[in-house]
C-alpha cells in the first residue's frame, strides 16, 4: 500500500472516541481492518481531506535547514505578500492549532500574535486574547506558520507540487525571481556556487584565497539577468510608412528558454517551443513571431497538431495559454523591457 488518508478528526472527549468523515470517493475496503493514526506533518495543514502518497507525505517536505533563516528576511516578507497573504493562507488550516483535547468551538477564526497569525477556534481565540495562553507557544506557532507559508509560496511560484520538497535550489530560484537574493546568506550561496568557505588565514596570493574572497551575491546578480530584453521605441520609422513591410521577430535565445520550461498542459519538461497556430492569423510560408510560443511536451505538441480544436477543448485556447505563460515569465523577470 502506497497511499494513506488525510482526514480531520472529530473528538468526543467524554466518550474517549474520535470520528473521521471519509470522503465518498474513497473505497473503505482498501484500508483493511486496522489503521495507523499519527499527526499530519506541518506541510499538510492546508491540504484537503483525501488520499495522499505515503512516500512523499509522511515526512516534512519543507525540512530545508536554510528555510528558517531565509523566511526571517524582510525582503522575503515583502516578496511573499506580507501579512495580508499570510492571513489568507492561515484561514485554510482546517484545525484549531491550540487544541488541547479538552474543548474546541466549532467556529474557527484567525488569531493575531506578536509574530504572525495562527488558526484557532472561538474558544481558544478568547483564551489567547485574555492572556491565559502561553505567549511563547503562540508566537512559536505563528513563526512556524510563516515558514510553512513561505514554502507554500515557493512551490506555487515555481509551479511545484504541494508535496514537493523545498531545497536550497528552490530558495535560490525563488529569490532570483522575486529579486531578494540578499536574503540568502553568504555561506549558502557559496555552497550553491561550489566556492570554498570564507576563512581568515595568512595566504598572500593563491587561487584558493581568491575564491574565498569572491562575493557570491555579486556573482549571482551578474548571472541572474533576464533571458530577453525588449527595447521600447515610441516612434519606429516603419510606423510613418503607408505600407510598411512586416518583419518577423526572431530570437533563438528565447526559444531555448521556452524549451526549458514545464509544459503548459501537464507540467512535465517541455520538448518543443510551440508557435501559436490558427487564431485567424494564418501566414503563408511563415510562423508566428518567436515571442508567441508556449512550452509543450512531445505528447501534447503532437496532440495539438493532430486536432487543434480538440486540444483547445481539453486544455484551453492557445492565446489564453500564451497569456498565462507570458504572465509567468514576466513575474520571473525572464522577459523585461528596456524603455530607456
Amino acid at each position: 500500500m502506497t497511499e494513506a488518508l488525510l482526514l480531520k478528526p472529530y473528538f468526543q472527549t467524554e466518550a474517549g472516541i474520535v470520528f473521521y468523515r471519509i470522503p465518498p470517493t474513497v473505497n473503505k475496503l482498501a484500508f483493511g481492518e486496522r489503521t495507523i493514526l499519527m499527526p499530519a506533518t506541518d506541510h499538510l495543514k492546508t491540504q484537503p481531506s483525501g488520499k495522499i502518497e505515503i512516500a512523499k507525505n509522511l515526512q516534512n517536505s519543507t525540512a530545508c535547514p536554510q528555510l528558517m533563516d531565509f523566511a526571517k528576511s524582510e525582503l522575503v516578507r515583502k516578496a511573499a505578500g506580507g501579512d495580508a497573504e499570510l492571513s489568507k493562507w492561515v484561514r485554510k488550516i482546517a484545525i484549531c492549532q491550540c487544541r488541547d483535547g479538552a474543548y474546541c468551538h466549532k467556529e474557527m477564526t484567525v488569531t493575531r500574535t506578536a509574530t504572525g497569525f495562527i488558526r484557532t477556534c472561538w474558544h481558544h481565540d478568547g483564551i489567547a486574547h485574555r492572556g491565559e495562553a502561553s505567549e511563547e507557544e503562540l508566537n512559536a506557532l505563528a513563526e512556524e506558520n510563516w515558514v510553512q507559508f513561505v514554502a507554500y509560496k515557493i512551490r506555487k511560484d515555481l509551479s511545484l507540487q504541494a508535496d514537493d520538497s523545498v531545497n536550497l535550489g528552490c530558495l535560490f530560484a525563488w529569490a532570483v525571481a522575486k529579486n531578494c537574493i540578499n536574503a540568502i546568506n553568504e555561506q549558502d550561496l557559496r555552497l550553491l556556487l561550489n566556492l570554498p568557505p570564507k576563512e581568515t588565514h595568512d595566504h598572500r596570493e593563491s587561487t584558493t584565497y581568491a575564491a574565498e574572497q569572491a562575493d557570491p551575491h555579486k556573482i549571482f546578480k551578474a548571472l541572474a539577468q533576464p533571458v530577453l530584453k525588449l527595447k521600447a521605441d515610441p516612434e519606429p520609422p516603419a510606423s510613418f510608412m503607408a505600407k510598411p513591410k512586416e518583419k518577423r521577430f526572431e530570437s533563438s535565445k528565447w526559444l531555448q528558454f521556452v524549451k526549458s520550461q514545464p509544459c503548459v498542459c501537464c507540467g512535465k519538461r517541455a520538448d518543443d517551443p510551440h508557435h501559436i497556430i490558427g487564431q485567424g492569423r494564418g501566414k503563408m510560408g511563415s510562423k508566428e513571431h518567436d515571442l508567441f510560443v508556449i512550452p509543450l511536451c512531445r505528447v501534447h505538441h503532437n496532440e495539438l497538431h493532430c486536432n487543434a480544436q480538440l486540444f483547445e477543448q481539453n486544455y484551453g485556447n492557445q492565446t489564453d495559454l500564451l497569456f498565462r505563460f507570458l504572465d509567468r515569465t514576466l513575474s520571473l523577470e525572464a522577459l523585461s523591457v528596456n524603455d530607456r
